[in-house]
């Protein structure tokens, strides 16, 4: 008997463990079966906003319209781009936006069409010719904080005035585009404010002298301008940039 006994309990045993078992299996199938009430707990995990668009929907179609516009545009539609602008902010704009630092070559192209500058007469008078006057044309709209630098200044070639076109991003005034720049300076008056305030484009004072008026030609050296046109006020950033704005012109061909 007591062996029989023995028996019908582990017998009892196993059938617990075996419902237990039974009802473990009967409440997952509960949460994994279909039906409204049957599921709602599952629902109930998962975040169902991560199924939506994000809010920002119209500002992420336009950066995806511009990464197409930069990948898939070849250089000559994006040059045509810009070329079609009617305004020297537009252009510059979208210059810094589709073209990199290595490109300004193609912009001074389109400033000289729009302008109406013909071809240099040669590699040492500029980048074009108009009414008997070179013309050399340096470009800044891509620099970090809309920093400017203004560089390759040669004073031993024969250029006589020198169009410096420059982009603020970050222009103080209202608007919120930034601002563009054009000036035309004389090259005698660049050349003493690179005296004031301009340094080497290649080297340093301490092997090439300090830049005075009377060494600055004859030695084949190059020059550069730099400023922050957002530094704070009284600064020799700023009066560098005071200093160029003093020679600001429309974008007009009648004023080449």
């Amino acid at each position: 008997m007591n062996e029989i006994e023995t028996t019908m309990n582990e017998i009892e045993t196993t059938m617990n463990e075996l419902e237990n078992t039974m009802n473990s299996i009967e409440i997952l199938m509960n949460d994994l079966a279909p039906g409204p009430m049957v599921c709602e707990p599952l629902m109930n995990r998962i975040d169902t906003n991560a199924l939506d668009f994000p809010p920002n929907v119209d500002e992420l179609e336009t950066m995806v319209s511009e990464m197409k516009i930069k990948e898939n545009d070849k250089n000559d539609k994006l040059l045509e781009k810009i070329r079609s602008q009617t305004s020297l902010l537009g252009m510059c704009i979208m210059a810094r936006s589709y073209l990199n630092p290595q490109s300004l070559k193609n912009i001074e192209m389109i400033i000289k069409e729009h302008l109406e500058i013909g071809p240099a007469q040669n590699e040492t008078s500029g980048d074009g010719m108009k009414n008997d006057n070179n013309y050399e044309i340096k470009v800044s709209i891509h620099a970090k904080k809309s920093k400017l630098n203004f560089v390759q200044i040669r004073p031993d070639h024969m250029v006589d005035f020198y169009i410096f076109v420059a982009y603020n991003m970050y222009d103080k005034g209202n608007n919120s585009l930034g601002k563009a720049h054009i000036m035309k300076i004389p090259s005698s008056e660049l050349y003493k404010i690179v005296v004031d305030y301009g340094g080497y484009a290649h080297g340093t004072t301490d092997i090439l002298g300090a830049i005075t008026k009377d060494n600055m030609k004859g030695r084949g050296c190059e020059y550069a301008l730099r400023c922050n046109p957002n530094s704070k006020e009284n600064t020799k950033s700023d009066e560098l940039w005071k200093k160029l704005l003093t020679y600001e012109v429309d974008y007009k061909k009648e004023n080449f």
